[in-house]
């Protein structure tokens, strides 16, 4: 059973897709994201406008479909999916024969898989199974409440540097 968010990861999420999508936007397609908001993760966006390869709430299941691959934008009959972004919901993933696994908070694509997996305030215990067989290169978890301290901005060009705690894998 997936732990739910409280209102302050939630808005956490909001708010770190944003400036991550806003990062990926300033570089452009197929050019790198060195982050300064979280200088250790860097990426490829080989994805467009609006999302970037940068997705919330990404589901990983239990049959059909190893975790982290493919990325769901490039999952077969994905074309008539509810949310924009290529992500099915829960129903949608039943509808394929799916069963959500874990959730991972923000998931960011990099050359066809995800690369980067960010969860807020801890890693549920739900995801380390998947984690462990993922092909993902770089886990971090960031407080929200790093987060949301950041100061307000209008263009969002003064973000403070937020501390991830970067996980080794194999010790999950």
């Amino acid at each position: 059973m997936l732990k739910p968010k409280t209102h302050a990861q939630k808005y956490a999420q909001e708010l770190l897709v944003k400036w991550l999508r806003n990062e990926a936007e300033f570089v452009g397609y197929d050019n790198y994201v060195k982050s300064n908001l979280l200088p250790a993760i860097s990426w490829r966006v080989n994805r467009g406008e609006p999302f970037w390869g940068v997705f919330p709430d990404y589901p990983i299941t239990t049959k059909g479909n190893e975790a982290c691959e493919p990325v769901w934008d490039e999952y077969v009959s994905n074309s008539e999916l509810i949310r924009p972004d290529g992500i099915p919901t829960l129903n949608e993933l039943w509808d394929y024969g799916l069963e959500l696994e874990t959730m991972f908070d923000i998931a960011i694509q990099h050359k066809g898989f995800i690369k980067i997996i960010i969860f807020l305030d801890d890693i549920p215990e739900n995801a380390i199974n998947a984690l462990k067989s993922s092909n993902a290169s770089e886990i971090v978890i960031v407080k929200s409440m790093d987060v949301l301290n950041q100061p307000l901005t209008l263009g969002g060009h003064d973000l403070r540097e937020i501390s991830g705690l970067f996980v080794d894998k194999t010790t999950l």
